[in-house]
Parts: C-alpha cells; structure tokens; sequence
C-alpha cells in the first residue's frame, strides 16, 4: 500500500502541474487572442462551475444551463454569489501495523483490527464572483471523531505484551516489565478528527467551443487532524523473587516484591495543525440534459505542527494503589504534503440551484499518527517519548449537497 500512495502522490503533483501549466498558457493565449480580435477576454473565459454564475448565452436573456443542443458553446452559468451546503461522509485509512499482544505465538491485538467506519460532517462553500475571469472561493469542513475499541481475553493468563517483546519475565530487568506480562485482557482504542478550511482564487481557462469547461486555483488551505490512543492491560498476580539472605541464611526481603493483579493504562495524543498553500485544477464535462461531471484536483504543501502527549499509570488491583508515572510533552516543525481529489455529478434545475453528488479522496503525508508514537520501550514510554512524523494518512469517502447561485 506503501508504494501506492506513494506513486499516487507522484501523480498528483504531476497531473496538478500539467493542467496549471496549461491553464496559465491557455489563459494568455486566450487574452491575446481576444485583443487581437478586438474582443474582450472575458468572452474566452466563460465559466467555471455548476450555478457559478451568467454564460455568455444567459447575459443575453437565453437559458443555457442545461445547454440544449442548438447551443453550440456550452459552458456553466456564473452568477455573482454562489453558497454550496453538502454532507460528507469520510472514512481513514492508514498504512500502519503496529502490535500489542502475542498469545501462542501469534498477534493476537495490533492497530490493524481498529476500524474507522465513515463519519459525517458538514461542508459549506461560499463564492465571490469578481469578474469574467476570477472568483473568490472559501470552504470548510469537519466529520465526527472516529472512536473505535479491540479487546482480547484469555482466561489463562497467556496474553504477551508487547512491553516485553511478547517474551515471557524470565529475567525481569526493572519492576515495570514485571507486571505487564500474563495478561487476561488486553484492550486497544483509537479515536480520530478531521478538520479542514481554505481560501482559493479561481481563475478560468481558456477553452474551445464546446462541452468543456476548466479553472484554475492557487490559495491557502489549514487542516487539523487529531489522533488519540488508549492501552490498558490486566496482568496476573507475580510472585516476589530476588531473596536478599541475611548472614544466617535466612531471606531478609527481595529485590523484586510480590506484586498482585495490575491493570496499567497508558494514552497518547498527537496533533498534526497544517497550515500552507494549494494548487489545483477543475474541469467541467457537460454530458445532456442538465446533467454534468466534474473533476477537480488540488495539491498543497503545509508547515505542520506536530505535537504529542503520553502519560501512564499503574494500579494494584488488589491495594488499589496507584502509581502515576510524569506526563511527557513533545512538539515539533515538519514539512507535509496532501494530496486531494474529487469526482462530482451536477444535475441543474437552472442557473440558480443545482444538486451535487460525488467522491472525495484526501491523501496526507508526513504527520503524527498515534498509535505509531505509542512506544513499547517503557522507558522511552515514561521517561520522554519520541515524535516520529513519517506517517501517511488517507480519508476518502461520498458526498452530496445543494448550490444556490444569486
């Protein structure tokens, strides 16, 4: 899946450059054209997207949004305000396998097993229409946090951890490893938010006559994304071993107490605030009746602040004594890359109103995902974790809404 992504990246940044490039070109040529010709660029700009605003048909009384066929030079309306409602629905998707419990030799818990199902969310869009040839786009949207909980037992207490490199304590080498091994439940959850908002400047591309139409955008796009990670582990009662003998022989204490049935509990947290700047590109397809189909494509590069949180703690089941180990804080500057791709049908009643159902695909690469900076070291663990930021992360998922177009 690793080398997936990564030639879909490659793919996107190309695809976004080529068409930008064009469109750049295109727009030019377009403009000479028109002032050689006497004419106004505007006329080999005109229009972007579903209800954007007036085609050149419509400024002279005519309804071309459904483009009939006696209208040789179909393009979207543009009108000079234009507010998008839609729901989205986005699942995650990661490229990461990290395990937690062993029973007979096999993983028996890994963060494979959690499952981020779709999420819903709104997503608004509101557009300015500055002239013939730009527009003023800006968008946001959120889905619900993802919240997902694996839990194994065994009632004979053969649950390895992988605080111990699945191995049983033959040699314990601190008390923390003593108490983590011989489980009878070992329990995972993961939790996870999306968020993501943008401001674009959108300019159209000079196109033929004909059923195609074509945009360009350059502007600025923040995104969280927020993770959470929680394990928690019941372990067998351990006998006390190490005996210190006193010179008669005799056992005066032991180096490693008895110690009763332990549950130990440890989270963590990482937060990824992407902030930078997009490229994109849009083309618009009408196919008849109203109907049309868009594909829009965007590329951004982000500064990411990257935090993590861990803490952990230790209960004795049998004394209820509690043992809090210090919280840790680590935070950090990255370079990040996402990738964004959307497939949208538009049906429209009018130059006014649309509706709009399609698929969205996010690709984020370079950000903290929690469950890879959960650390099995216990002592990296307690004493000072490490922010490990070469992860990649996929939402993807439908979408459907209403335009209105003033």
């Amino acid at each position: 899946m690793g080398n997936v992504i990564g030639n879909g990246k490659v793919l996107i940044a190309v695809l976004a450059l080529a068409v930008a490039g064009t469109g750049w070109v295109g727009a030019a040529n377009g403009a000479d054209k028109a002032a050689g010709e006497g004419q106004t660029p505007a006329a080999h700009a005109p229009g972007l997207s579903a209800s954007h605003g007036l085609s050149p048909g419509e400024e002279n009384g005519d309804d071309t949004s459904n483009c009939p066929d006696r209208i040789v030079d179909c393009k979207p309306p543009r009108m000079p305000w234009y507010v998008r409602s839609e729901a989205v629905a986005l699942r995650r998707d990661a490229n990461h396998d990290v395990g937690f419990a062993a029973l007979n030799g096999e993983v028996a818990l890994s963060s494979v097993y959690l499952d981020y199902p779709f999420q819903l969310g709104p997503r608004v869009l509101i557009g300015r229409t500055i002239n013939d040839c730009y527009q003023i786009e800006g968008s946001y949207f959120n889905v619900a946090q993802s919240d997902d909980t694996v839990t194994v037992r065994d009632s004979q207490w053969r649950l390895l951890s992988a605080f111990t490199n699945y191995l049983p304590p033959f040699t314990p080498e601190t008390e923390f490893r003593r108490n983590v091994t011989d489980n009878s439940l070992m329990s995972i959850r993961g939790l996870s938010y999306l968020q993501s908002g943008e401001l674009n400047l959108r300019q159209a591309i000079s196109m033929p006559p004909g059923r195609m139409a074509a945009s360009f955008l350059v502007g600025a796009r923040y995104m969280a994304i927020r993770e959470g990670f929680e394990y928690l582990s019941l372990s067998k009662a351990v006998p006390a071993d190490g005996p210190v003998l006193d010179p008669g022989g005799n056992i005066d204490h032991y180096v490693y107490p008895a110690l009763g049935p332990t549950a130990s509990f440890a989270r963590v947290d990482t937060g990824n605030e992407l902030l930078g700047c997009q490229l994109g590109a849009m083309i618009e397809f009408f196919k008849e009746d109203g109907w049309w189909v868009n594909f829009e494509v965007k590329g951004a590069i982000f500064n990411n602040h990257a935090t993590l949180d861990t803490t952990f703690s230790q209960v004795d089941v049998t004394t209820a004594a509690q043992h809090d180990f210090p919280t840790s804080h680590t935070a950090r500057n990255t370079t990040a890359f996402m990738g964004d791709l959307a497939l949208t049908v538009v049906y429209r009643w009018g130059p006014r109103a649309s509706a709009r159902f399609g698929y969205q695909a996010m690709w984020i690469d370079r950000v903290a995902l929690a469950a890879d900076n959960f650390n099995t070291d216990m002592s990296l663990l307690t004493q000072g974790p490490q922010l490990h930021t070469n992860a990649n992360v996929v939402y993807h998922g439908p979408f459907a809404g209403l335009e209105l177009a003033w």
